[in-house]
C-alpha cells in the first residue's frame, strides 16, 4: 500500500502551552488524546427486528504531556503549577502544531490541533536515580474543555 501524500510522523508536531507568563518550551510527547461518543444507547425499531444505537456523550480522555527536564527553562511551568495549586487557576490553551524540520528548527505546516480550557490535574517532577543516565522527565495531565480540529 502506498504511503499517503501528506501523512506524519509522530515526531512531525510542535506542542507548546500558551499562557504561561515566561515559559516558552517544547513538550516531546502528546500522549492519551482521545476524543470519543462514548457508549450510546440501542434501542429496536419496532416494525423491522433492527437493533439501532445511538452515539453516547461525547468523551474527552485525560491527555499527558512530557518533556526533558530543563531547571532553568522549566521555572516559570513550575511556579504556575504552585499557584494552580494554591488557588489562582486560570486555564491555559495547548497548540499541537504539524512542523516540517529543517536544520532542527522547525517551520509551521498547516493548521494546529487546539486544546482550549487546559487545566492540570498532576506534576510529575523528573525521577532521581544515581546508577542511571536516561534524561530526566517532567510530566503534565490535563483536563481541557473543548478540542479544536484543523
Amino acid at each position: 500500500m502506498p504511503r499517503p501524500k501528506n501523512a506524519r510522523t509522530k515526531a512531525s508536531f510542535l506542542v507548546t502551552i500558551d499562557q504561561i507568563e515566561g515559559y516558552a518550551e517544547y513538550w516531546s510527547t502528546c500522549t492519551g488524546l482521545e476524543d470519543s461518543a462514548g457508549d450510546g444507547a440501542s434501542y429496536s425499531d419496532g416494525l423491522k427486528r433492527n437493533l439501532l444505537k445511538l452515539p453516547g456523550i461525547r468523551e474527552v480522555a485525560t491527555p499527558t504531556l512530557s518533556k526533558p527536564y530543563d531547571h532553568v527553562a522549566d521555572r516559570p511551568l513550575m511556579a504556575w503549577w504552585d499557584r494552580w495549586c494554591e488557588g489562582e487557576q486560570s486555564p491555559v490553551r495547548i497548540t499541537i502544531q504539524p512542523v516540517f524540520y529543517c536544520d532542527d528548527q522547525p517551520e509551521l505546516e498547516g493548521e494546529p490541533f487546539v486544546l482550549e480550557g487546559c487545566r492540570p490535574t498532576r506534576f510529575k517532577p523528573p525521577e532521581v536515580d544515581k546508577t542511571s543516565s536516561d534524561v530526566a522527565m517532567i510530566e503534565l495531565d490535563l483536563t481541557f474543555d473543548r478540542i479544536i480540529y484543523p
